[in-house]
Parts: C-alpha cells; structure tokens; sequence
C-alpha cells in the first residue's frame, strides 16, 4: 500500500473535484451508511440503534442528510433501511429494494463492496461516513455466525473500499467502527489511501455501542458540518453518553493531511532506534512496555504512552529525540480523543504482545504495517535478540572437596566446600561468535574464586560449549545464605560484545534455578524441588520450568511452603504458550491442576506475587484430577459431560464462604448453567468468569433456578462462582454442554449493568479477590 507522494493529492483533488459537481445537482450533503452485521449474538442490539437513528433523524432533510442502514439479523434475514424520524420501539423506516441476497456474508469482502457500490449508486451525496458495526478483535471485524464465523480481514476491508472508492471515483469521508479494539495503527495504515478520518476505539465498545441518536441528531442539526469537524463530533457524542461505569475510549485520527505522512515517517525513525537498542536496553523497553496502558486484549497498548515511558527509562539522547518526534505527530494526527477509565489513552494504540509466546507469527506477514514497517523486526530483536547474541545456557554446582567426605558429591553447597560450577555458553544468535570467554565474579565475603576466567574459543551459530569454575564456601557462612555471583561473557562477532547474567545459590541447601523465559524453561520431571524467589525473569522475577505430559493426564503443582511474608503463585500454560489455570491463593499450600488435552511440553511459571525467598513445590502427572475442593481458582471443582452436577454447600471454608468451578469449552461451545437451592433458606447467586477472572455474565435472581447461558469465546477454562447473598444451605449446580456455536473470539463485552443492584453485587464481587491474574 503506498502511503506517500501521490496519494495525498488524488484525494484532494477528488474531494473537490467531486465536491463542485454535486453541490451543482442539489446532491445531498451527507449520507451516513451503516454496515450493520448483526447475524450473531448482537442481533437484538442491532435493533435497538436503528431506533436510535430514528429517533435522531428529527428534523433531518433527506435533501441534506440520508441514512441507509444494511442490517443483517440472526434470526431474520437481511433488510436495507432507509432511516426517517420515528420515537417509537418499531421499526418504520422504508425498506430500500437492493438486490442483496436475504442471507448474506457479512464477512465477505463482495457484500461489503456491493452495499458501498450501491451507495454510491443509488444514494450520491458530498460526504460519506461508512460505519462497521459488529464485533472487533483487534485484526478483524464483523463475524457473520451464519456464513461459517466468516469475518472480514484488514485487507479485505481495505480492498472492497478502494474497489468501490476507484469504479464510483469517490472516497470515504470518515471511516468508523462501532466495534472492539479497532483504533490501532494496523487499521490506521491499512485504510489510508481512500479514506480521509478514521474513527474508532482503542477498547472494548459497551453493547449498547454508539449513541446513534446523539451521532444522527449532530449531523441533521448542522449538515453543513465539515468532515473533520464531524469526526470530533462523534467522539463527543460518544463519550457524552457513557459515565465513569464504563471503560470507554474512542478516537478520530485524520489520515488524509500531511499530518498523516508525518506520522508515519516519526513512526519509522523511532521503530528504527527501538530495533537499535531492542537488545541493548531491553531491561528499559521492557519495562516501559509493562508500565503502558493496555487495553481489553493486552497484546495491544497505547503507542503514545509508550513512547512516553521509553523516554524516562532508556539511555541516549537521540532515542529520547526520536520518543518527542512521534510524541508530537500522534497529537497532531489525533483531533480528538477521549476516555473513561484509561487515562493513558492517547488515540492510538499498537501490536506489542508483551511476550513471544503471545505473538502472532502471520503479523508481518498479514498485516500491511508488519509487511511494510519495522516494527516486526523491532519485535523480532526485543523477543529474540540481534544477529549476534550469546547467552549463559545452563549451570549446574559440584562440590567435591568437602570437610566432611560423606557431604561429597551431593549437588549441595556447604561451609569448607570446594564447589565446581559448570557453566554452559550458547551461541542463540545468528552469526558465529569469536574469542568467547567468561569470567566469574563474587561481591560476598563467604565465596573465595579460585577458577575465574575460562576461554570458550569460537562458538558457531547454534553451538554451545561447557566449562568449570570453582570456588571455596567459607566456614563462616550461615546455612540458607543467598549467595549471587556476576558472570560476565564477551566475544567479538563483527563488533566486540559483552553481557553481565547473575547465578545464585544457597548455602547448605539444594535449590532448582527456572528458566528466565517461557522459551527458556527449565525441563523438569515429577518431584519435589526447592527454589528461589525472583526468578531469572527479567520483565517480572518469575521462574519457568517445562515438563513432558501425556495427553490425558493431569498436571498437578503446588508450592508446599514459602519464606515467611511471601506470596508466591503459579501459573500453567500449554505447550503452544496458551494460559490454562493458576493458583494465586494468599496462603500455602496453594495448588492447580489442569488436563492435557495435547500431548508437550506443558510451563510452569512461579511468580513472586509478594516476597522473596526459598520455597518448595511439588509437580504430579496423575491419572486422576488434583485437589479439587472448590476452595480457590486453582482448585476449583472440574464439571464436565461426565460429570455435570454437584451438590454442596455455602457458606464454604473461603474467605468469603463463596465456592468454586471450572468447565473446559471449546470457543464456540455453548453452556447452559443452572443453580438451584432452598428458596426458604438461601440465596445464592451465580457469576462467570474468563480465565483471566473478567467478568462474563452473572443471575442475580431472587428465586431458583439461576441461570446462565454462554458461548464460549475462546478454547479453555471458565470459572464459575457461587456466591451467597442470604441465608445458607445446600446448593445444586449444573452444567449441560450444548453443540459449537461460531461465535467470534473477541468482541463487544455485553454485560448487563442496567439494574442497580446488579452493578452493586459486581462491584462488590470485584473487590473479594485476593487479586488479579497477571498476563503472560
């Protein structure tokens, strides 16, 4: 897609080329069209805006301003409206005669190009705003659940745009998205050629989406209104009608004046230096990465905001030059942004999974900015490191001089010990490493280096090579003494190069050191291991660890016991990095479990939610599930199509006598979920929860059975909770699974917070946690 040069003038051009024509044939001075696919789970919202629009159109001249809605229901079909001035619940706008087909693809590129084509066609006016109303994820919109979960990519949004924008000679005024996760750079770039505003949302969109009789009424009371000014309007009217209750942005972000070119050449100076330094300063930029706003799905955040918090970490004058440039242009490009609830937000958000293992490999190849930028290789460097690049593999101790022979060869450091450490080199870059060596150091008074240098000679990419250090433990040294030593390589590929890592031990105790990474983690077997707290992570202090499971099986791990004052949690991802369940209890024992659907390499991830220090955890491969009692999330009492139906009862032995459960969907699998107890003496009401312990859907009822209902938006757990509200007794709760459902992953979060005491018992429910769950 070409950004530059040309572009910019052809659009001028045919502004007011095609401007003067109309204004000569009394052609109206606004159409406002509406693409609305509501062939999912948002049908009944879908309704509720066309009444919006007609209660907004009043005292709107067709002559001025149309507004044509395509709308696609789940349950009936196809109908193109053409909007007028209605207060009541129905719908009377007239039905336009178009040639659609009664069912649809909302998610092809064709029916997206033939209603624009049709627009043009049959509905000419000065202006055009082209409104995408559906879910979001982010990279994709408008999920038809009928046509096989079909949705359109960037590109084909991109494309039947420019195809329709080229036959008719027109463009699109504004471009907006009444849909999740839309306002990114990727969407930005990728819709720049034939559209001049682009208004969207950095986060989720509340169901009820835009306030259509706010937006309507703005543009039929002043129709004369210029494109850019009509931009800023929206984002007003938008913010206007949400309160503080909602987590809101959205944003208007002019892609057609030089302020755009602007943008983007600041965008690829500072994607240049960030590559630069990606490894270098990596500590830096991964910390101002962890202390960006974020937003619904993580993986995306806050370009400004970034910008701004690598300024304050990094080192060197020009980086921070190139952080102020792109600063400025985002404020110019931005003409209006506002939030409720993110006030980091800056009208831009970009692509940055804050780990590898949530990055999406098809990103540089799918996405124009990933194609055509450097910001897929600024990613590569800061996950990966640069072409040359050595690290410290693997260390293992070997005591075998000891003042006591019995002690001898037992992998444990103690006082009078003569200790060997091996120390492993790998060559993980992608050039070979000359004159490699390293040198071991020591700041505690309790360690004596006797074999501090070792020459490692040429390490070939790929390549490793293991040498010993040795040292002597004092007799002085006090048991459990955390002892660090500073092992420093360097090496000459075509520059010279050195990097610090840091080893650690504990004096007369065996501890297991994880892997600093969840590509790094350190392979383990079922057992019993001690361990230090922070970890070698560098971004956060966790410790990894992989062990092999066999499908069908459980994984069970549990920290047996931690330094005192320490919160230690775990974490369990699959073997393609996807998060699966944690332990995150307050106290120890604390314990999870999941199943392996898949045979691999399953993580353990040990973080210091709190503390430091030794702890114990024990890992199990078991045929039966962990302890389950319900107490906590990570032993949350599994239900299943074996095992649908539990009976208990409140108040349980938690903190707040609420009780736990987990079921295992596929995405696109629909549950049903029943709670039942004695209405004469309880109730119990009953919330679900992603993995991520957000909010999904609650029945707060005053009577028995409550009742859930849900299709799964992603593949693995869902928390559910029963919760007392009054009285206490025996409970039944039940699950029945139905069949797949496609319903889009991601999207618009519709929770119902109309009854205020609905939006009191969540609130409430929100602060009862011990605490959030940290993302990958």
């Amino acid at each position: 897609m070409s950004l530059f040069g040309s572009i910019l003038l052809i659009s001028i051009v045919q502004e007011t080329r095609g401007s003067q024509i109309q204004q000569e044939n009394g052609i109206p001075e606004w159409v406002y069209m509406v693409y609305c696919d509501a062939d999912n789970n948002l049908d009944s919202y879908g309704i509720n805006d066309i009444n919006e629009m007609e209660q907004g159109f009043d005292n709107a001249d067709v002559s001025h301003v149309k507004v044509i809605c395509f709308i696609d229901r789940y349950y009936s079909g196809a109908t193109t409206y053409q909007i007028v001035h209605d207060t009541s619940s129905s719908v009377v706008s007239t039905v336009l005669t178009t040639g659609f087909p009664s069912e649809p693809n909302m998610g092809s590129k064709t029916t997206l190009k033939n209603f624009i084509t049709y627009v043009f066609t049959n509905h000419p006016a000065q202006h055009y705003v082209l409104d995408l109303w559906n879910h979001g994820s982010g990279f994709g919109v408008c999920w038809d659940d009928t046509s096989s979960n079909d949705k359109l990519t960037f590109d084909e949004v991109d494309e039947a745009i420019a195809e329709a924008c080229t036959a008719a000679s027109e463009t699109i005024d504004i471009l907006a998205a009444d849909a999740c996760l839309m306002q990114n750079l990727e969407w930005i770039y990728e819709n720049n050629e034939y559209v001049d505003f682009i208004v969207s949302s950095q986060e989720t969109i509340p169901g009820y989406g835009y306030p259509y009789d706010l937006m309507i009424d703005s543009l039929c009371d002043d129709w004369g209104v210029t494109p850019a000014n009509y931009a800023i309007d929206m984002v007003n009217d938008y913010h206007n009608d949400y309160t503080s209750s909602y987590d809101t942005t959205l944003s208007a972000v002019d892609v057609r004046t030089a302020s755009f070119t602007n943008l983007m050449n600041a965008f690829n100076i500072f994607t240049a230096n960030m590559t630069i330094i990606a490894d270098a300063q990596r500590s830096a930029i991964a910390s101002a990465r962890a202390a960006t706003q974020e937003f619904y799905y993580t993986t995306f955040i806050d370009l400004q905001d970034f910008a701004e918090e690598v300024k304050t970490r990094i080192v060197g004058q020009q980086y921070k030059d190139a952080c102020d440039v792109l600063i400025t242009s985002i404020q110019s490009a931005v003409l209006n942004t506002k939030q409720h609830n993110n006030p980091d937000a800056h009208g831009i958000s970009i692509y940055f999974p804050e780990t590898s293992s949530s990055y999406d490999s098809g990103y540089s190849s799918v996405i124009d900015l990933g194609e055509e930028t450097g910001w897929d290789e600024f990613l590569d460097v800061y996950y990966n490191g640069p072409a040359y690049k050595l690290k410290l593999e693997d260390y293992t101790y070997h005591d075998y001089v000891s003042l006591n022979p019995i002690n001898d060869n037992d992998g444990i450091a103690e006082q009078g010990e003569t200790i060997n450490v091996s120390i492993t080199i790998k060559n993980t870059g992608t050039m070979d490493a000359t004159l490699v060596n390293g040198t071991l150091s020591c700041a505690s008074p309790y360690i004596n280096i006797t074999i501090a240098f070792q020459d490692y000679g040429d390490l070939t990419q790929g390549t490793s090579r293991t040498l010993d250090f040795q040292f002597n433990v004092s007799l002085t040294a006090p048991d459990s003494a955390v002892i660090t030593f500073t092992f420093l390589i360097q090496a000459m590929f075509t520059v010279a190069y050195q990097k610090y890592e840091s080893l650690v031990l504990v004096v007369a105790q065996s501890t297991l050191t994880g892997g600093d990474s969840f590509e790094n983690a350190l392979l383990i077997s079922a057992g019993i291991y001690d361990s230090l707290m922070p970890g070698p992570d560098p971004i956060d202090g966790s410790a990894w660890f992989r062990i092999s499971v066999p499908a069908g099986k459980f994984l069970i791990v549990t920290i047996m016991s931690g330094a005192g004052g320490s919160d230690f949690d775990i974490y369990l991802y699959d073997p393609s990095g996807t998060f699966l369940t944690a332990a995150i209890k307050s106290t120890y024992p604390d314990s999870c479990s999941t199943y392996a659907q898949d045979a691999g390499h399953y993580r353990i991830r040990i973080y210091p939610y709190d503390g430091s220090g030794s702890f114990t955890f024990n890992v199990t491969i078991s045929d039966t599930t962990g302890p389950e009692d319900g107490l906590s999330i990570g032993t949350a009492i599994s239900l299943s199509r074996q095992h649908p139906t539990v009976t208990d009862e409140l108040p349980a032995a938690t903190p707040d006598g609420e009780m736990y459960f987990r079921v295992f969907l596929q995405e696109g699998e629909r549950i049903t979920v029943w709670l039942r107890g004695d209405s004469g003496e309880s109730d119990f009401d009953l919330y679900l929860y992603d993995y991520w312990l957000n909010l999904l859907d609650y029945s707060l009822s005053y009577n028995y059975p409550e009742e859930i209902r849900w299709t799964a938006e992603y593949t693995g757990y869902h928390y559910l909770i029963v919760d007392i509200w009054d009285g206490s007794g025996e409970f039944e709760i039940e699950v029945k699974f139905g069949s797949a459902s496609a319903i889009p992953f991601g999207g618009w979060m519709v929770v119902g917070l109309g009854l205020l005491l609905g939006i009191i018992a969540l609130l409430w429910r929100q602060t009862k946690y011990h605490r959030p769950i940290i993302p990958l």
